[in-house]
C-alpha cells in the first residue's frame, strides 16, 4: 500500500519529464517510418538543398529542392507541353525548340546537382538525352563552376539514366525506384539520391490516345514500343 502511494504520488512530477521524452521521440522518429527510413531523413537534413543552377527555377525554390518537393517545368499548350515557361517561349514559338528547351534545362539541373555530390535519376521518355549529352551538360557545369579538375566520369556517374519507350515503361521504371536508390547509395552512400527528372511526362500522351482509340495497349501502339 505504502508503494502505491509512493507511486501515486510521484507520478504527477513525472509526467513532465515523461512528456518531453515523448516529444523527443516524436522528433526523432515519425510512427509511419522504419529505423532506415529515420536514419535517411536525418542524413538528408543534414545536407545543403540541392540547386538546379538555373536562376529562374532556383529563384522559385527559396532556397532549393526540399525531399518530397515535386518541381514541374511546363509550356502553353501547342508548344511542345515540355517547355520552361517565358523562356522556352523566348528561344522560339516551335514546339521541338519548347522541347529542346526543356531537355536543356533538366540537363543542366542534373549536372549542376551532380557537381554539388548529388545523385539524380534521369528518366529520358522523349528520346532526346543520352550518355554524350549528360558528359556534356557536365563538363559546361564544371567549367561553369571552376572545378574542371574533378574527374568526369565520375561526376557523371552520379545521373543515373534510364530511357522508356512506352507509358507501361515508365510505371515500371516508377516502381523499380526503390531498387534503384538503394543500388545507388550502396556506391554513392546513403541519402545521395535527392532528385528525379522525367522528360517528360507527356511524352506518351498521344500514342496512349490513339492506343486508347483503337483498343491497343500503349506497349502496342506505333512509336510506343519497347
Amino acid at each position: 500500500q505504502q508503494s502505491a502511494q509512493r507511486a501515486t504520488h510521484e507520478a504527477p512530477s513525472q509526467q513532465p519529464t515523461q512528456q518531453r521524452a515523448h516529444a523527443r521521440l516524436a522528433a526523432l522518429a515519425r510512427p509511419d517510418e522504419t529505423l532506415a527510413d529515420a536514419r535517411r531523413r536525418a542524413t538528408a537534413a543534414r545536407r545543403p538543398l540541392p540547386r538546379t543552377g538555373l536562376p529562374f527555377i532556383d529563384g522559385a525554390l527559396s532556397g532549393g529542392l526540399r525531399p518530397h518537393d515535386v518541381l514541374e517545368i511546363v509550356a502553353d499548350a501547342g508548344k511542345g507541353g515540355a517547355g520552361t515557361g517565358g523562356k522556352a517561349r523566348a528561344s522560339s514559338a516551335l514546339g521541338s525548340a519548347a522541347d529542346s528547351a526543356a531537355t536543356a534545362s533538366l540537363l543542366h539541373a542534373a549536372a549542376a546537382a551532380a557537381v554539388a555530390g548529388v545523385v539524380s535519376v534521369y528518366i529520358d521518355c522523349a528520346g532526346r538525352t543520352g550518355a554524350t549529352s549528360v558528359e556534356g551538360a557536365v563538363r559546361r557545369r564544371l567549367a561553369e563552376v571552376g572545378a574542371t579538375h574533378l574527374s568526369t566520369r565520375r561526376v557523371t556517374s552520379r545521373v543515373l539514366m534510364q530511357r522508356c519507350h512506352s507509358s507501361a515503361a515508365l510505371l515500371l521504371a516508377l516502381k523499380r525506384l526503390p531498387r534503384v536508390v538503394a543500388d545507388a547509395e550502396a556506391v554513392h552512400g546513403e541519402g545521395c539520391v535527392r532528385m528525379l527528372l522525367i522528360d517528360s511526362l507527356g511524352a506518351f500522351y498521344w500514342t496512349d490516345r490513339a492506343a486508347a482509340a483503337s483498343g491497343t495497349s500503349a506497349a502496342a501502339a506505333p512509336g510506343g514500343g519497347g
